[in-house]
């Protein structure tokens, strides 16, 4: 499951901390700082002349002391030190890449190496986490956890050559990597007890099933509705059928862009007329499920999804299965508006937005909010202009 680390702009930064500094002439005197490069400030006493007349001060003789203070951030931590020094050795790599408009192969395989590390560098701080003393590395977690979700579609959106510009298969699988909740479910489920009888034994059994549809895992949705006490039933027969028929863009499928929207308007045409006709009227549930698969009721997915991109991509797979990466802002805010509008939105939702805009200013200047000391956002910005995005 997401880690919902970003909950707004502010909180989204370092907290504050308050440095105590040991020396009474600050508190007599005063203080001033100065930058000293980009991460650190020295702190000494001063006090503001009022009169001309060069005079000894009243606190000498004191000691000179200039405080070099700095914060102490993430990529400080002997595991996060991991990843800076793989991440160097990627990003070097990518100095010996010309750059050039459009997604390559290189580009590509340079960004599945940086989600690796990342992902990598998540297990070991998810093992410190489990030691005493150390729930601090719990939030490390978030912080690399939502890097990588955010990495991951900007490289289906950004780095990844989709052929025919077909995004949806890509994001579900980019839903499914991040929200595994349903495929959690229905493996504890299938291997609980394999017999009929599962939706008595199991509360989430129908909330699994569906989540499972939206997410596109329409074979172990089949499989979990075989597992009901009534699988041998006409209905459940007939809704078996009708997920075993519909049709799935692939672009080595061999069917244009146009012949599979008419194949795929043809069978949600005939499941409507299925669903008006009462075939499924015998079993809520299934009538339900055929009503969301059909597109005629998308707003009942909304229960079902955690997010505003789950229930878009949701939407999505049963109204337009061959939507452009162009049209996505169209469609996501029209999602964003079901879960309350742009004022809720989280510092996370504001870059999956941007990304779906291909506003890419945006999205590096908020990347650089997040508490990562600005590792992502320059290793990020790195791969966008080998990929020619930033020109």
């Amino acid at each position: 499951m997401l880690r919902s680390f970003f909950t707004d702009m502010d909180d989204a930064r370092e907290p504050y901390f308050t440095t105590v500094l040991p020396e009474k002439v600050f508190e007599d005197v005063g203080i001033t700082a100065q930058w000293l490069g980009i991460d650190r400030i020295g702190v000494h006493t001063y006090k503001k002349p009022t009169q001309k007349v060069d005079a000894e001060s009243s606190f000498a003789p004191c000691d000179a002391k200039v405080y070099h203070l700095r914060t102490d951030t993430v990529l400080f931590d002997p595991i996060v030190r991991k990843l800076v020094n793989e991440s160097n050795a990627t990003f070097i790599a990518g100095q010996k890449i010309t750059p050039s408009a459009g997604a390559r192969p290189e580009t590509l395989k340079l960004s599945i190496q940086y989600r690796s590390i990342i992902r990598a560098c998540i297990e070991d701080l998810q093992k410190e986490s489990m030691k005493p003393k150390k729930e601090m590395y719990q939030q490390y977690v978030s912080i690399f956890y939502n890097i990588e979700f955010i990495w991951h579609l900007t490289e289906i959106l950004l780095v990844n050559a989709l052929p025919g510009d077909i995004v949806l298969p890509h994001l579900r699988e980019w839903i499914r990597f991040h929200f595994p909740s349903g495929d959690l479910l229905a493996s504890q489920i299938v291997k609980g007890r394999a017999e009929t009888g599962a939706e008595a034994r199991h509360p989430d059994y129908w909330p699994t099933v569906i989540t499972l549809l939206l997410q596109g895992s329409i074979d172990s949705a089949r499989t979990m509705l075989k597992l009901h006490s009534q699988c041998d039933s006409e209905v459940f027969l007939e809704a078996d059928k009708v997920l075993g028929t519909m049709p799935e863009y692939s672009v080595y499928g061999g069917l244009s862009v146009s012949e599979f929207n008419s194949r795929f308007s043809s069978w949600q045409a005939e499941l409507i007329n299925k669903v008006n006709a009462g075939v499924f009227s015998s079993s809520k549930n299934l009538q339900n499920i055929m009503n969301m698969i059909s597109g005629e009721s998308v707003l009942e997915m909304k229960q079902y999804c955690s997010t505003w991109y789950e229930l878009m991509v949701a939407s999505l797979m049963y109204t337009e299965p061959t939507v452009k990466s162009f049209d996505l802002s169209f469609h996501a805010n029209k999602c964003i508006m079901q879960f309350g509008g742009a004022a809720r939105l989280s510092l996370i939702d504001h870059i999956v937005l941007s990304l779906l805009e291909c506003n890419l200013h945006d999205v590096i200047k908020k990347l650089q909010s997040t508490c990562d000391s600005g590792w992502a956002a320059a290793h990020l910005t790195n791969l966008l202009f080998h990929c020619g995005r930033l020109n």
